[in-house]
């Protein structure tokens, strides 16, 4: 709670000077176009809704509190450009005003919305600032004639958690907060005590300026990886073109083998030579029926190698047989022991069943005796 001490000439300075501050926003959000749609609906400008609601405002801060009286309107009146409800300067309010005011009161803050919808396209701080203008003037209202009730923080907390949501989420949770609020309401100058958006503005700055840096790390890696590839592109393309002539090359060597082969047809001389060595071939009857008779033997020679060879592997699957019938006849070694000793042990154990038959008859029968 503010300990009241301010004249109410100060308090109306203050309430002014935050009211100018407002407006200075709803001319922004009015030449962005912000108020277009809401225009065709509502038929108000938004400095109309602006005056409408701030006097809404302390009129059921005033009712609330209790002090409800001419000097309370007169601020009213001059704070805003204009007198929206038309409050005269003395007397009750009609009906037809109270039933606007809280028609007015039931409405959403939609300028104070608008600031958020900013405030998240451009990375402003409009609705922080809207929102400590409003404080200020209604905590100026609550302490003229320098007196404030005790319902004042009670009416501003309530305030503040109704509309709180409008306000972004990373400006409710660092600027406008609770510890904010708590400040604003035991300051002895609260109006000095305004949004710290500082803090905030900071925080983004560094989250733009590394968003900024990863994204030039990341330009500078794909521009590696371009250059990269680009380089093993003309590596192969080089390779290409080194193999190349190489293949060209290979008509010399045909033109050479072209440019012999004539060689060996102009060479009349040597075929005659081999035609007049013919007939000497033809004078030896005699080497030739020797040679005839020698290739049968020979034939003969080649049969008998390869029945040998035909032997020598029906002998190694014979010996590969009876390995494998060895193994076997030693695995059925290995078995055997164990089939003896298993039906040894099947013997047994019918023999010890059989005996403990033969005992429970017994004492069945020693018992039907006895009865």
């Amino acid at each position: 709670m503010i300990q009241p001490k301010f004249t109410n000439k100060k308090l109306l300075e203050v309430a002014k000077e935050n009211y100018e501050k407002l407006v200075r926003f709803c001319a922004v959000l009015d030449g962005e176009g912000y108020w277009q749609e809401p225009e065709k609906y509502l038929h108000k400008s938004i400095y109309e809704i602006l005056d409408l609601y701030l006097h809404s405002m302390m009129m059921h801060l005033a009712v609330y509190c209790g002090n409800n009286g001419l000097v309370q309107r007169r601020f009213m009146m001059e704070t805003t450009d204009t007198n929206p409800f038309s409050l005269p300067d003395e007397g009750e309010l009609s009906n037809d005003t109270l039933l606007q005011v809280q028609r007015m009161l039931r409405t959403p803050p939609i300028v104070l919305q608008l600031c958020g919808v900013r405030d998240g396209k451009e990375e402003s701080f409009f609705s922080s600032y809207f929102f400590d203008a409003v404080l200020s003037i209604l905590l100026s209202f609550s302490l003229l004639e320098q007196k404030q009730s005790k319902f004042v923080d009670k009416f501003i907390t309530e305030y503040y958690e109704k509309n709180a949501n409008f306000i972004n989420q990373d400006q409710r949770e660092t600027v406008v907060n609770a510890r904010y609020l708590f400040l604003k309401l035991s300051s002895e100058r609260y109006f000095d005590e305004t949004a710290p958006v500082q803090n905030l503005k900071y925080t983004r700055e560094e989250q733009k300026r590394l968003r900024e840096q990863k994204r030039k790390e990341q330009e500078e890696l794909r521009k590696e990886q371009e250059a990269l590839r680009k380089e093993k592109q003309k590596g192969r393309t080089n390779t290409v073109e080194e193999v190349e002539p190489q293949e060209q090359v290979e008509p010399e060597q045909t033109d050479t083998v072209e440019e012999v082969e004539p060689q060996e047809q102009v060479e009349p001389e040597q075929t005659d030579t081999v035609e007049e060595a013919e007939p000497q071939e033809q004078v030896e009857p005699e080497q030739a029926d020797t040679v005839e008779e020698v290739e049968p033997q020979e034939q003969v020679e080649s049969e008998q190698a390869d029945t040998a060879e035909e032997v020598e592997l029906q002998e190694q699957v014979e010996s590969e047989q009876a390995d494998t019938v060895e193994e076997v006849a030693q695995q059925e070694e290995k078995v055997e022991p164990q089939k003896s000793y298993l039906k040894q042990e099947l013997h047994e154990k019918k023999k010890r069943h059989k005996k403990i038959k033969i005992e429970k008859n017994k004492k069945r029968s020693i018992f039907e005796y006895s009865d």
